[in-house]
C-alpha cells in the first residue's frame, strides 16, 4: 500500500506574481515574482516528484504506472489516463489576464476541458474577482470588445474574501484581481485562451499573446459567485464544511483540534494544510503535517486518523 505522499513544490515566475506565498511557509526562489506553486501535477511537461519517505524521487507518473489502482481507488483518471487533479497556489499580486478555458461543450480542437475552484487564502481590502459574464451580456456582445479593456466592464465582478470558495466551470470567462492569494484545485489540464491582458508587457518585455478567436469559441454566458463553506459536521474540536461539489471533485474545509477518525471512502484525496500542524496516520505510514504542505492520500488508504490543531482544505477526486 502506498503511504501518504508529499511532493517537491514547483515554482513558476509570472509577470503578475509576487512573494506572498512565503507567508504560507513556502520556500521560494530568491527575488523572482512567483505567481504559481504547483503542489500536485501529472503532465507530460511537468511532474510532481515525491519529496520524502519510501517513494522519494519517484514521479507521480511513475506511481500511476506502478500502482494506479492503489493511488486512485475508485476515483476516475483524467481523460489522458493521468492523475485527475492539478493542485496549486496562486499569488496574484497583479491581475491575471481575462481568460477562458475549454469545457465539455467545447470542440476537441480547443484543447482539454478545465474546470477549477478557487479557495481564497488571503485578499487585500477591495480585492475582487471576475467570474463570468454580467447579467444580460452574451458572447456576441463580448466579441465586439474582445482584446480591449472594454471586455472587463462586461464581466460579473465579485469581492474576494478569505475563506470563501468559487467554482469556475470550463467555458466561464474569468480573471483574478490583484492582491489575492488562492489555493486552486482543477482538472488535470493546462489550456488557457486569453481575451485581454491589461495592456502590459510579459516577462520578456513584449505583449503576451491573445487568443481571441479560441476564447470566444469556448465562452458561455454563465457566471458564478463565491460562497462560504456549508457546514456538514460540527462537534467539539471538529468542523467540516463543503466548499465545492461538482462531478469532477469535491472540496471540504476541515478544522480540527484533537483527533478524528476519517476515511478516503476509496477515493484519492489531496490535503492542503492552511494552518497549524499535526499527524496523518494510515496503515501504510504516518505523515507530519505542517503549514503550506500538500499531501496526496491514496484512495486505497481507507480508514486513517488525523490529529493535531489544523485547518485543512481536502480535495477528493470523483
Amino acid at each position: 500500500m502506498l503511504p501518504p505522499l508529499r511532493f517537491e513544490p514547483r515554482c513558476f515566475e509570472k509577470v503578475w506574481g509576487g512573494r506572498r506565498l512565503e507567508s504560507l511557509g513556502l520556500s521560494l526562489p530568491p527575488s523572482a515574482p512567483i505567481g504559481e506553486v504547483w503542489l500536485v501535477v501529472d503532465r507530460a511537461e511537468e511532474q510532481s516528484v515525491v519529496a520524502e519517505g519510501p517513494c522519494a524521487g519517484a514521479t507521480l507518473e511513475e506511481l500511476m504506472r506502478r500502482d494506479r489502482a492503489g493511488l486512485l481507488g475508485r476515483s476516475r483518471p483524467a481523460g489522458s489516463g493521468r492523475f485527475p487533479l492539478l493542485v496549486k497556489y496562486i499569488d496574484a499580486s497583479q491581475p491575471l489576464s481575462v481568460q477562458v478555458h475549454p469545457g465539455p461543450h467545447s470542440s476537441p480542437d480547443l484543447g482539454e476541458s478545465k474546470t477549477e475552484a478557487w479557495y481564497m487564502l488571503a485578499a487585500d481590502a477591495g480585492a475582487h474577482v471576475w467570474t463570468g459574464l454580467a447579467e444580460g451580456v452574451g458572447v456576441e456582445r463580448l466579441a465586439q470588445v474582445a482584446g480591449s479593456a472594454g471586455c472587463v466592464d462586461l464581466l460579473a465582478r465579485n469581492p474576494a474574501r478569505a475563506g470563501e470558495c468559487i467554482l469556475v466551470e470550463g467555458g466561464t470567462v474569468h480573471a483574478i484581481g490583484g492582491g489575492i492569494a488562492i489555493l486552486e484545485v482543477q482538472q488535470n489540464s493546462d489550456t488557457t485562451w486569453r481575451l485581454y491582458d491589461w495592456d502590459r508587457p510579459g516577462l520578456d518585455g513584449r505583449p503576451r499573446r491573445l487568443d481571441i478567436r479560441e476564447a470566444l469559441r469556448c465562452a458561455r454566458s454563465v457566471s458564478f459567485t463565491p460562497r462560504a463553506p456549508r457546514v456538514l459536521e460540527e462537534s467539539a474540536g471538529w468542523r467540516r464544511g463543503r466548499l465545492v461539489d461538482c462531478d469532477l471533485f469535491q472540496m471540504d474545509q476541515l478544522e480540527l483540534d484533537g483527533e478524528r477518525a476519517l476515511s478516503t471512502e476509496g477515493r484519492a484525496q489531496v490535503l492542503c494544510v492552511l494552518e497549524g500542524e499535526g499527524v496523518l496516520q494510515t496503515q501504510a505510514g504516518a505523515a507530519r503535517l505542517r503549514r503550506g504542505d500538500a499531501w496526496l492520500l491514496p484512495g486505497a488508504s481507507g480508514d486513517h486518523d488525523l490529529c493535531g490543531r489544523l485547518k485543512v482544505v481536502r480535495a477528493t477526486a470523483s
